[in-house]
């Protein structure tokens, strides 16, 4: 099922607009007859002759939404987002139309337009149909069909409309986006919300209300609950399995086509700095040296040995001493059986046995001395599961990975990972424990790790969607891109769409602004968007280039609406400031700040043009000026050309 067309009487910045969503079937909506309550419309179907479709078979269309800030593209996918989750609340009239595949007959052409039941001021909207001789050869154009909101009372979740053939819920209508906002997802129901806000706002909403029933339940007197950063850090956390689970996926399936993709993670455990580690025990322990002695024998016992797997446990041991000791609340002459310099004592005598009297002491940590959920993370590091999840990783470095007090694991990424990277997640995510941290074989950019996240929600949509058409929604997806990145972001896109929705029938529909992406599709895929008299319009005059892989200058000046000079406008600025300098009279004492502005500017013609200005103005033969501002443009080229 693909969304053709939608017209909105009114929706916002929105006022009797229509939207193209089909490059292939051209809809236009004539208004015939008008009362108080009543618009009477034609709604004409005609075929694009210059269609053509250039994705996989089974991506039905992608469609574009381009124009400035403001111009109303977010707007457009925010009532896509109520017309496919809550059409009931929506109080704008609609008319909209969809294709319908059936197997063995021609595809269906449906249209559907508001016929009473909402509030008071929305207007009955009737409609007749033209379709053209060529769309009839094609298509079964089917009568316009009526629909009505029943509103059952001030429960938007209660009003049901009527009126469909279809549900909704039989596609699987989904959002993406990465910006964080003020745009309460809350209130966007019915579809599968894969933003930043909802899943920001989710998890705090459930982690708030746990720790509200935790209160309750222990009957504390207080019901505030503060906002720890440890709930942030829980929330990256989920975020960080979700990615790894989809590098799995990727990774297994060999998606060759997307080469920036991690293969391993890297995990450091990092001593070097121990005083850092042993801060804060001046106080409540007398012999901190006995710390340090312990510490030295402890990296000399891993770096003696060749067993990559046993080391790595006894770090995450010696990491979960460290973290047992900064996060216990009360004096540690209550943490162990006997005081820690009793402790230490014991396991300096055997240095051999270092990590099995490590191992024991904190197994036998006194419960009532150590926070619960600090209690649980030592728990899980000391079972057998953490330590078979530890073997069964595999590394893909032989290469000396321990160097002084600092180890470094390449472990590659598979299935067995997230069981041990998820366990000493809670170790690194802990404030004041930075001696273990991890990050992706390489290293991974912000923007990158951006790219990621955008694939890693497409694949947790993979589990929910089953065989469901869908309905994908993009706000700027290409967010925080490198322009670089911009133009592989279609591209990209299609491959993890194809690796992941293979057998399901997709539509898309994205905004950007990237003459990047813009270049990447036919004119009849996108919609131009623009803002006048307080109003968001669909561009309606013809664009004068065509835009697949057009030139982006072209595209800069011509589909993005960019006023005036195609440069900065701080640097516009200061070149308007020179050639007033230069046709004005009187004072030269500028005259050195000025020749420096103009050697340094970019454009050859700009700055011959200004060179001649300059030298009129301080008195000097202009054709010379000009002439050598081209002998040093042409030395110049000569000199890149020539290194290239």
């Amino acid at each position: 099922m693909e969304f053709l067309f939608l017209y909105v009487e009114q929706f916002r910045g929105f006022y009797q607009q229509a939207f193209n969503f089909s490059p292939e079937l051209k809809f236009s909506v004539v208004l015939k007859t008008e009362t108080k309550k009543n618009k009477d419309y034609s709604v004409n179907i005609e075929l694009n002759p210059d269609f053509v479709h250039l994705f996989d078979s089974n991506i039905l269309n992608l469609t574009a939404i381009v124009g400035k800030n403001g111009a109303g593209k977010s707007t457009l996918l925010h009532c896509l987002k109520l017309i496919t989750g809550q059409l009931g609340i929506l109080t704008s009239s609609l008319i909209f139309a969809i294709r319908e595949k059936k197997e063995k007959q021609r595809d269906r052409v449906k249209i559907y337009h508001y016929q009473g039941g909402g509030v008071d001021d929305m207007t009955l909207l009737n409609v007749t149909v033209n379709e053209s001789l060529e769309v009839s050869k094609l298509y079964d154009v089917i009568n316009p069909m009526g629909y009505k909101v029943e509103r059952l009372g001030l429960n938007y979740n209660k009003e049901k409309v009527t009126g469909l053939d279809f549900s909704f819920m039989d596609v699987c209508s989904a959002y993406y986006s990465n910006i964080f906002d003020g745009h309460p997802e809350q209130y966007y129901e019915g579809l599968e919300n894969l933003s930043t806000d909802y899943r920001v706002e989710t998890f705090l909403k459930k982690v708030i209300q746990e720790n509200v029933e935790e209160a309750l339940n222990k009957k504390k007197e207080t019901k505030i609950v503060p906002l720890f950063p440890s709930f942030i850090a829980d929330y990256h956390k989920r975020e960080r399995k979700l990615t790894l689970q989809f590098l799995t996926y990727a990774t297994s399936r060999q998606l060759n086509r997307l080469p920036d993709l991690p293969n391993a993670v890297v995990i450091y455990f990092n001593f070097d700095d121990f005083k850092y580690l042993s801060s804060g025990f001046n106080s409540r322990w007398a012999q901190p040296k006995k710390l340090h002695q312990f510490q030295e024998i402890a990296v000399a016992a891993i770096s003696q040995s060749e067993d990559k797997h046993e080391n790595f446990i006894n770090l995450t041991l010696l990491c979960t001493f460290y973290y047992v000791l900064r996060w216990n609340p009360k004096e540690t002459k209550g943490l162990f059986e006997d005081n820690l310099d009793s402790a230490l004592d014991r396991i300096i005598e055997e240095p051999e046995r270092i990590f099995i009297h490590l191992k024991n002491l904190l197994a036998n940590v006194n419960l009532a001395s150590v926070e619960l959920p600090t209690m649980n993370v030592v728990k899980h590091l000391l079972g057998k599961r953490f330590a078979n999840s530890v073997r069964s990783m595999r590394f893909t470095s032989k290469e000396d990975y321990f160097q002084g007090s600092r180890a470094r694991f390449e472990i590659t990424i598979d299935n067995q990972l997230w069981p041990v990277l998820s366990a000493i997640d809670d170790l690194s995510s802990a404030e004041g424990s930075s001696f273990l941290e991890y990050e992706w074989f390489g290293g991974i950019s912000t923007g990158e790790e951006s790219i990621m996240l955008h694939y890693a929600r497409l694949f947790e949509l993979k589990a929910k969607v089953k065989k469901r058409p869908i309905w994908l929604l993009i706000d700027e997806g290409d967010i925080y891109y490198h322009p670089e990145r911009q133009k592989m972001y279609l591209r990209d896109l299609l491959a993890v769409i194809k690796l992941l929705f293979g057998n399901n029938q997709i539509q898309i529909i994205l905004t950007t602004h990237s003459p990047f992406i813009v270049s990447d599709l036919p004119i009849q895929n996108l919609i131009f968007m623009k803002k006048q008299d307080y109003r968001c319009t669909v561009v309606n005059e013809k664009i004068p280039i065509g835009t697949f892989g057009a030139n982006i200058h072209d595209l800069f000046n011509e589909t993005f609406f960019i006023e005036n000079a195609l440069m900065g406008d701080f640097a516009k600025d200061e070149i308007e400031k020179v050639i007033n300098w230069c046709r004005s009279e009187g004072s030269l004492n500028q005259t050195e700040k000025i020749r420096r502005i103009i050697n340094v500017i970019g454009e050859p013609i700009i700055k011959m043009k200004l060179m001649e200005l300059f030298a009129k103005k301080i008195g000097q033969n202009t054709e010379l000026a000009r002439l050598q501002a081209q002998e040093a443009y042409i030395k110049d080229r000569i000199s890149k050309i020539t290194n290239q």
